[in-house]
């Protein structure tokens, strides 16, 4: 079987984004998701070969402010609320200021959705955000190593030098 474009696999996440708002300088304002933001996605959540996901790995380099990071949160979101019970999505950095960016736009799109805030509970002392019924969290975390034993991530978002990766299981 070779490779084709389930558009409703893509389209569950395009249109999640489509519905969030954004932050930062343009808070408020509905998400549009850009051509540029809708090819990639349409490829990598998309693109099926023997009716699974062919592509794990996304890696986005982009010019600053194309959205990368509101886009980035936005996927966070989406993971947090389509995948199966027990996902585990970690936003990493080098330092845990640079994780907490992606973490910090997700809780200001939660705050501007009333769906989103009865469905995921916000607990910013631990930099974590859960999803009531599933169980599934976003959780920052810092490049130490030596502390990350056992994580077992479902999805690892790792923004540095404003070039986001994106690794889903």
């Amino acid at each position: 079987m070779s490779d084709t474009i389930n558009e409703n696999r893509a389209n569950r996440f395009i249109d999640f984004m489509g519905c969030l708002h954004l932050t930062g300088d343009y808070y408020g304002q509905l998400f549009v998701v850009q051509p540029w933001q809708r090819n990639l996605l349409r490829n990598v959540y998309g693109t099926v070969k023997d009716g699974k996901r062919q592509y794990k790995t996304a890696y986005l380099e982009a010019p600053k402010k194309t959205g990368k990071t509101a886009m980035i949160a936005g996927l966070a979101l989406a993971h947090l609320d389509n995948d199966p019970p027990g996902g585990r999505i970690y936003c990493c950095a080098a330092e845990k200021e640079q994780a907490g960016l992606v973490y910090t736009a997700a809780c200001e799109m939660i705050k501007q959705e009333p769906e989103l805030q009865e469905a995921f509970r916000v607990v910013d002392s631990k930099k974590q955000i859960f999803n009531r019924k599933t169980g599934s969290f976003i959780k920052v975390l810092s490049a130490e190593a030596y502390s990350k034993h056992g994580v077992n991530p479902t999805v690892v978002i790792f923004d540095e030098n404003s070039s986001p990766m994106l690794a889903i299981a």
